[in-house]
């Protein structure tokens, strides 16, 4: 079979609605899938980005031989990260453009086993990628089994979610924070739920329950060896990015324009809007309405989005509960609760980094390697650029990863030729817009500085 038709295939699959044997159970359908946890489990191994590190060490301190192992998931994770899979294009799906992980994640909850999965993935990855992905779920499997998969204690978690759900209205609820968004689900699509096990065991105190988002589908971690109280709010939580995704056109511009009219702050409270509101109403509202309070308990694991999602909650609880968009004057104290809350925000990476922009010819700057690097920084959503032309002055962050001899470039994107005359490794500078970085030099040293920025804040950049 040629790869454009096995893709064709699998564009079918995608709009399939996830099979599992569970009854429906309304207004959400929930659904376990062995091979899809197996999968999960696979991509915390080899540290894909936003997965979960912590479920990870859990696995691995129960596993007493590790070398095996370890060498399955070395080669599966060098075909993973290489150019040849990073650059597969995949038919849009529900708005969308599907990478490799969510394709195959998807894909992991319509297979019946591992070799279900890897024949599914074959035809277009490749032969000897399928060899690693086939090895690689196969010599997990016999461990997963024995060390992490606890149905009975799985279908326990999974009537808590179910009884959460009917004391906090979904559906109501649900429908209320559509009206808020103006936003819908995909058309014909069905609320899917699947839950992936995590076992805490002994040695770890507080676990964040991670989550993730692909369109109609949410997938949640669930914690099997304690009640799990809360997981209800992550899981509402997880749908309403569907809904800002859904977002009516018009709603989303009238939305845009009264945060980017307030300027470079407006600009970075609007980068962090999505997650934020998902979290003020899915972990603060709704999970209020179930448990009668607001959780003391930080409400998100990283401390930006905790933070202005609580200054977010009074300012649109009224709106929400009351079943309408926010107001003009709602609009704008979403936009002051953001800068009140978070007073050194336009001196944050990770706040400001959020939209985020890499202009340069060199040919790293558009391969798999240097995106993953990114990516593993948590907060960066990279825009690539083939060249100066195409610079995106939308960034918050912009790179500009020079070639040598091409430093007056600068000079037509606003550098004044002092700031280029003193470049040496790099110049760092802010303007109205956002911040913008020129460096020289390679792909490490540009990440290693990055990081650096993490650490120190952005201002202590502007003196290299």
């Amino acid at each position: 079979m040629n790869r454009r038709l096995s893709i064709l295939i699998l564009l079918f699959l995608l709009t399939m609605t996830v099979c599992a044997e569970e009854p429906t159970e309304p207004p959400v359908r929930i659904t376990t899938s062995k091979t899809h946890a197996l999968y999960y489990m696979l991509e915390c191994l080899i540290g894909v980005p936003r997965r979960s590190p912590e479920m990870a060490a859990t696995f691995r301190g129960r596993v007493g031989n590790w070398e095996p192992v370890r060498e399955a998931l070395e080669d599966w994770k060098d075909d993973f990260d290489s150019e040849a899979l990073a650059s597969l294009r995949f038919p849009p799906v529900q708005g969308r453009t599907p990478e490799l992980g969510s394709v195959l994640e998807k894909v992991s909850l319509q297979s019946k086993d591992c070799n279900d999965l890897a024949d599914r993935a074959a035809p277009w990855i490749g032969p000897e990628a399928g060899y690693h992905f086939r090895k690689a779920l196969l010599t997990l499997a016999p461990l997963f089994d024995k060390y992490y998969w606890p149905e009975s204690l799985l279908e326990r978690r999974r009537a808590e979610i179910v009884s959460d759900f009917e004391k906090g209205d979904f559906e109501e609820s649900f429908a209320k924070a559509a009206l808020f968004y103006k936003g819908r689900m995909p058309v014909g699509s069905q609320r899917t739920l699947a839950l992936v096990p995590y076992v805490k065991g002994l040695s770890q105190d507080k676990v964040h329950s991670y989550g993730h988002n692909l369109g109609d589908l949410q997938v949640v971690e669930v914690v099997v060896d304690e009640e799990s109280r809360g997981v209800a709010g992550v899981c509402f939580h997880e749908f309403l990015h569907a809904l800002w995704s859904g977002q009516d056109a018009e709603e989303q511009q009238r939305w845009l324009a009264a945060f980017t009219q307030r300027g470079l702050v407006g600009k970075l409270a609007y980068g962090q809007l999505n997650e934020g509101l998902a979290t003020a109403l899915g972990n603060g509202w709704f999970q209020q309405k179930i448990a009668g309070r607001l959780d003391p308990a930080p409400w998100y694991s990283d401390p930006v989005i905790a933070t202005y999602a609580r200054a977010l909650y009074p300012v649109v609880k009224p709106a929400v509960e009351q079943g309408r968009p926010p107001s003009s004057a709602e609009l704008s104290e979403m936009v002051n609760a953001f800068e009140q809350s978070l007073p050194n925000a336009v001196q944050t990476f990770d706040v400001v980094a959020t939209t985020f922009s890499t202009v340069s010819r060199r040919p790293e700057a558009r391969q798999a390697g240097y995106k993953d690097g990114l990516n593993r920084l948590g907060p960066v959503r990279a825009k690539y650029t083939l060249g100066w032309e195409d610079s995106n002055d939308q960034a918050t962050f912009t790179v500009y990863w020079l070639l040598p001899g091409e430093e007056e470039q600068l000079s037509s994107l606003g550098w004044s030729q002092p700031e280029i005359s003193k470049l040496k490794t790099y110049a760092l500078r802010e303007t109205e817009q956002g911040w913008q970085l020129a460096f020289l030099g390679e792909q490490d040293e540009l990440l290693n500085l990055l990081r650096g920025f993490q650490k120190t804040g952005l201002a202590d950049g502007l003196s290299g």
